[in-house]
């Protein structure tokens, strides 16, 4: 999903989910132009977990 989509779901501006990905709290993908979220990234996130996400790189 995009970031667009992922900041209404969770009730942010789409500058926090942009924050929430560059400090490594909401997993992405970066397209080159966009960021594209996976859905279980979003449930992963509300889930709560601490751990420190990776942005895997476009290939």
């Amino acid at each position: 999903m995009t970031v667009a989509v992922a900041a209404t779901m969770l009730s942010l501006s789409p500058w926090q989910v942009r924050k929430l990905i560059a400090d490594g709290k909401l997993r992405a993908r970066n397209t080159g132009k966009a960021y594209i979220i996976p859905v279980r990234a979003i449930s992963e996130f509300l889930d709560g977990s601490d751990a420190p996400m990776r942005h895997p790189d476009s290939t």
